[in-house]
């Protein structure tokens, strides 16, 4: 069941599985919590359980919550086993409730049997086998006990995937909003979904490559495949803009061992230079001066890198301290790094 389970659907694989095993006229399943992952009910006979049978039953158990004796004993005692009804009071003495009179009787139900499924914190669903003519026997009871930890296995396992896609959406949702592109791959490495940035930024940084829809460049997918990359980092050849800003890509990647799906998340980085540091309000002379400085160039350096004399850096260095408000060639370029969000 549990190997099916992404091809299909939960009814399918949780009433089949049941069906096969027991012979029965109505197979319901029953979600008690307010998760929204899994069907409030799904059940085997829409001639049966019609959605008027389905509005009357809710009622009758919010009026009348012990009138069936497998409810007040699985779901308010928490009995876990597998129980019938004939397990309980004289049937004669139950067909006089109003569960059974609004309820089963309707729908030509005689003999019932349930079990309820733990599939997770706080979330139980019931799961009834229910028929007409003779009672279910010591066998049956048999068979949907041993059935019952696969049906909740499966059930649990689709509620897990449905977490893990929500966490998924969230992810996702968030990276676009930021200035990161995102890339889902298969298994195989194709693409599964490729943010609009993400394609924008493998169209600049492998110019020099034909892109096809569905795949990855090349170089890119050699290294999506490499064994102990996750976590790692690729980088990228520097490019610069139109304004001259050189940047540089980096794609680092995580792989989600349940779904077996890839995801590589792709940044550009503007790189520390004298046309950047221009942005903080210095002028190209004080722009070049920061940017040595960042190099770890010492002041006489600095003054032959640029044809100025010793002075001159000094009092560059001046006027870049009060500009960014720090007092030490270190604090200055840390300063410009966390501005430029480097």
């Amino acid at each position: 069941m549990n190997s099916e389970a992404g091809l299909r659907t939960l009814s399918d694989l949780t009433l089949n599985a049941v069906a096969g095993l027991i012979p029965c006229d109505l197979i319901a399943f029953d979600n008690f919590s307010t998760q929204n992952l899994i069907p409030e009910q799904w059940h085997s006979n829409d001639e049966i359980l019609t959605a008027r049978i389905t509005e009357v039953c809710a009622q009758v158990f919010e009026e009348h919550p012990f009138d069936s004796p497998l409810v007040r004993e699985q779901i308010y005692n928490g009995n876990t086993g597998v129980l019938k009804l004939s397990d309980f009071a004289n049937y004669s003495e139950f067909t006089n409730t109003v569960f059974y009179n609004e309820v089963l009787r309707p729908i030509d139900v005689q003999h019932q049997m349930g079990v309820v499924l733990s599939v997770g914190t706080g979330v139980s669903v019931a799961c009834s086998v229910n028929r007409k003519g003779s009672d279910f026997s010591e066998r049956e009871r048999g068979l949907l006990s041993l059935i019952a930890p696969h049906l909740a296995n499966t059930i649990r396992g689709v509620i897990g995937r449905k977490e893990m896609r929500a966490t998924e959406l969230r992810l996702e949702g968030m990276l676009e909003s930021s200035a990161r592109g995102i890339i889902v791959l298969a298994e195989n490495s194709g693409v599964l979904q490729m943010s609009d940035l993400a394609q924008r930024l493998l169209i600049k940084y492998f110019a020099s490559e034909t892109l096809y829809p569905g795949n990855l460049p090349e170089k890119l997918k050699l290294w999506v495949g490499e064994k102990g990359s996750p976590g790692r980092s690729y980088g990228l050849p520097a490019r610069s803009g139109a304004d001259h800003v050189r940047s540089e890509l980096y794609v680092s990647k995580a792989v989600n061992a349940a779904t077996r799906k890839t995801t590589l998340l792709l940044e550009e980085k503007k790189l520390l230079s004298p046309i950047v540091l221009q942005s903080l309000g210095l002028t190209p002379r004080q722009s070049e001066v920061l940017f040595w400085i960042s190099k770890g160039k010492t002041d006489d350096t600095i003054a032959d890198l640029i044809g100025a004399g010793r002075r001159t850096v000094e009092k560059h260095l001046e006027n870049i301290y009060q500009k960014l408000g720090v007092e030490t060639r270190t604090s200055a370029a840390m300063a410009a790094i966390e501005r430029l969000a480097l």
